[in-house]
This record gives C-alpha cells, sequence and structure tokens, in this order.
C-alpha cells in the first residue's frame, strides 16, 4: 500500500507489526517444564538458524546450547502446545531470529540454564555473516 501507515482502510497487503513477547507469553515459556521448554525452544531455533547458515556452524553452536542445558536433541520430542499455547508458538514463529534468540536467553536465565554464552557466540556469529 502507498500510503503506508496514514493508511485508514484498504485490501492491498500492509507489513506486519513485529512480534513482541508480552507479560502472558513469557509466563507461559516460565511455566513449561523443562523438557517442554527444550521441545519447544530447540526445534524452532534449529530450524530458524539451519534456513539462514547453510554451514553447519549455527547448528554446532545450538548443539553446544543444548549439551550445556544438559538436554539430547536426538532424543529430543517436539513439545506439542496445548490449546491456550498456541498463541506463544505463532509469536516465536513470526519473530526474527534475533528477537527469539534474545527472549530464548531471558528465559533460559530465569531458569538457571548456561547457555547464553553459545547463544550470544551463535547471535555474533550469524551478526558476522549479514544474515541478521
Amino acid at each position: 500500500c502507498g500510503n503506508q501507515d496514514t493508511c485508514e482502510y484498504c485490501h492491498i497487503a500492509h507489513p506486519k507489526r513485529p512480534a513482541r513477547f508480552d507479560r502472558r507469553h513469557r509466563e507461559m515459556l516460565c511455566e513449561l517444564s523443562l523438557s517442554d521448554w527444550a521441545g519447544l525452544v530447540f526445534p524452532l531455533l534449529i530450524e530458524r538458524v539451519c534456513k539462514i547458515d547453510s554451514s553447519g556452524e549455527g547448528r554446532r553452536l545450538l548443539d553446544q546450547a543444548a549439551r550445556a542445558a544438559n538436554v539430547d536433541l536426538n532424543s529430543l520430542s517436539r513439545y506439542t502446545p496445548r490449546r491456550s499455547e498456541r498463541v506463544l508458538v505463532l509469536t516465536l514463529k513470526t519473530m526474527s531470529v534475533r528477537t527469539m534468540l534474545s527472549n530464548v536467553m531471558r528465559s533460559a536465565a530465569q531458569r538457571g540454564l548456561e547457555i547464553e554464552k553459545f547463544l550470544e557466540e551463535l547471535l555474533e556469529y550469524l551478526r558476522q555473516q549479514s544474515v541478521l
């Protein structure tokens, strides 16, 4: 739409507002058990990072983060969200990788998981590759 932010109504596609975590999303993520949290977060991160990084370095850093959190990615079952949590999953999926990583780092720190170093390294690596 040529009117962009000043458009009051039309049928032409407009850019969507960037997804953001609100208090409810943060609480939902915090209330998940570690296995459910890992089953939700790691598959989404792996999917997104592998799309933008073909070298495998991003996946290696995610594997290190998972090991530091005592999560075995090979035996991890993907978390199936309850109906009330589907909005959380959709919000995570529509976030940029940078925003998703920031939210995951914050959530991991609240859980006492020491994976921030690996996720920071991943973020820096993706910045250097100019994919963020």
